[in-house]
């Protein structure tokens, strides 16, 4: 009589188990490192993003002797067809060239009735340029929220790029009062409503300014910052009682729909220290009057509007904690979200004489 031995293929339930067990344990020991691997990477890009940004506008300044208009506004063509709200060009079209972006540079009409952005006003040629573009630098790796400019009141025809940075005009605050280089906008109904826009910093409305201009010194005033982030403080009621919560609100960024990136601002002149009584548009350009990702404000500001046209949106920043700048030498910068209120207003002012510590 012959024996015949009965091996045995697979596994069993309970070993199928272990080894799944295994292999999710490991996973959860990698994925962390990975993760934060990654972030290190797109923080590099996002710095990088900045650095090449400060030397677009130093090659800028050595060409044209100033830095670019912040905003810009584009008046309207006599005898023609025009929207009444005219859009001007922003920073980001005059640094074109520096940034490997020439050929848009000369696609786009600065003379087209209603400027660069204003791609809505009758038979503005600049739509169809803008459409669909997304010049690589303008967007921080790990940003929260659409590529594309979310419409407000109309349906939008163009698939416009937003960007990630922003352009510091200056602080809301000066040495504790409200600066004498900003301007209040009073209308009751306007976008900017109860903002406050300051031309105390580096890329302003309507005007050009130089790094000579910098009295404070060009290591302690900011050229650009993060808004790469749409989630905001929002004061919510749960049960009763009224607590800080956060929301994403998609039209957080300082890029408008209509032009997003590439403008935009309506002809709408700038009045340091006085009150506004109309509609002012301003995009891509900032006033800091609240600490990054909304982290402090003036004790007159604490229930101000957080949303605006753009002239106050807050530095907000998808890296968890920080917020990357760029400083009018060129550097970058990481700030911590809890950094001084007042030490940041202060690096948003290229003139107030503050004393920059350490940050």
């Amino acid at each position: 009589m012959s024996l015949s031995i009965q091996r045995r293929s697979g596994f069993t339930l309970v070993e199928l188990l272990v080894v799944m067990g295994i292999i999710a344990l490991l996973a959860s020991m990698l994925l962390p490192a990975v993760q934060r691997s990654r972030e290190s990477a797109r923080q590099t890009q996002c710095r990088n993003n900045l650095k090449q940004f400060g030397l677009a506008l130093h090659a800028y300044q050595s060409a044209v002797g100033t830095l670019p208009v912040g905003a810009a506004y584009s008046p309207e063509l006599s005898n023609k067809i025009n929207d009444p709200e005219i859009r001007g060009s922003s920073f980001f079209y005059s640094i074109l060239p520096w940034i490997d972006q020439t050929s848009l540079f000369e696609a786009l009409n600065p003379e087209a009735n209603g400027g660069v952005s204003a791609v809505y006003t009758p038979l503005n040629p600049n739509g169809p340029v803008l459409h669909n573009v997304y010049p690589p630098l303008l967007r921080c790796p790990s940003a929260i929220g659409s590529k594309v400019a979310v419409p407000q009141l109309q349906a939008s025809q163009f698939r416009l790029a937003t960007a990630s940075y922003v352009g510091i005009s200056g602080a809301a605050y000066r040495n504790g009062a409200p600066s004498p280089d900003a301007e209040t906008i009073s209308l009751t109904n306007g976008p900017n409503t109860g903002s406050m826009l300051s031309r105390g910093g580096m890329l302003i409305e309507n005007e050009s300014v130089s790094l000579a201009d910098c009295e404070d010194g060009t290591s302690n005033t900011l050229l650009l910052a993060e808004q790469s982030s749409i989630e905001v403080p929002v004061v919510k009621v749960v049960n009763g009682s009224a607590t800080i919560g956060t929301e994403d609100r998609e039209n957080i960024c300082s890029s408008y729909y209509s032009g997003a990136w590439a403008g935009t601002t309506l002809p709408r002149q700038l009045l340091p220290g006085q009150v506004t009584n109309g509609i002012h548009y301003v995009y891509n350009i900032s006033t800091v009057r609240f600490g990054i990702n909304m982290s402090a404000a003036a004790p007159a500001d604490v229930n101000a509007s957080v949303i605006s046209g753009g002239g106050h949106t807050p530095i907000s920043s998808a890296h968890i904690g920080i917020a990357f700048v760029l400083l009018g030498d060129g550097s970058v910068r990481a700030i911590n979200q809890t950094v001084s209120f007042p030490l940041l207003l202060s690096l948003a002012d290229r003139n107030d004489g503050g004393t920059i510590g350490e940050y």
